[in-house]
């Protein structure tokens, strides 16, 4: 083997070698890309999930605070409808005591008005008033 060319079967090896490192890195390149795609889609799972939490969280926090609301805003209104019916109770009470005093001054009581004026009023008022006491 002394004079042999082996230029061709060098030239051979060297391209299989070259071609056989290219297929291996390329192995290498595809295992590290489904380990990217599989890092990113658990992450992507973990954030989808704490989103999700979170959402709820917020939600339940909204929900809590409008039923809060809605309690105090419906205690507010029974409140003033209670007050106003009782400012109203009060109202009507005072007026009528007023009316009733007012009636019990002109027709009612020792000397009413009205019939002082009428009395004061009337032709025979001032018979009346001339005649003894025991006869009025």
């Amino acid at each position: 083997m002394l004079g042999v060319d082996l230029t061709a079967f060098v030239y051979q090896a060297i391209a299989v070698g070259a071609h056989a490192i290219g297929t291996a890195g390329g192995v290498q390149d595809t295992f590290n890309l489904e380990r990217l795609v599989s890092d990113v889609g658990a992450r992507t799972a973990e954030s989808t999930s704490k989103a999700a939490d979170t959402t709820t969280e917020v939600v339940n926090r909204a929900t809590e605070a409008m039923q809060k609301a809605s309690s105090e805003a419906k205690n507010a209104i029974a409140e003033a409808g209670k007050d106003a019916r009782q400012s109203f109770a009060d109202n009507v009470d005072s007026a009528r005591k007023s009316l009733l005093d007012e009636v019990h001054r002109l027709v009612g009581g020792d000397n009413p008005e009205l019939a002082a004026r009428r009395r004061s009023a009337s032709p025979l008022s001032k018979e009346r008033a001339t005649r003894p006491e025991s006869m009025r």
